[in-house]
């Protein structure tokens, strides 16, 4: 799927939503600034599909959920606050 952001046109995956790739402070942060759509800037368009090429051919992957309730917060990008980094 296609995302236009500042003119330019940016794949957005089909399988996966920012949730999954960012952080739950990333994204309030994000969100509070009104720029939540201008993550998707954040990662090359080259992981994103191949992260649903995976999805396609291996059935539902787990990146981060702590969106919909679960523990993983820091298995997508990782910036400098993450225990991870």
């Amino acid at each position: 799927m296609a995302l236009t952001l500042k003119g330019k046109i940016m794949y957005k995956p089909d399988h996966f939503i920012i949730q999954e790739y960012i952080s739950p402070g990333l994204f309030e942060e994000l969100a509070l600034k009104g720029r939540l759509s201008s993550a998707w800037e954040l990662f090359d368009e080259r992981l994103l599909r191949l992260d649903d090429q995976l999805r396609n051919r291996f059935g539902p992957i787990t990146i981060n959920n702590w969106h919909i309730g679960g523990n993983r917060h820091w298995s997508g990008l990782r910036t400098p606050d993450s225990p991870y980094y």
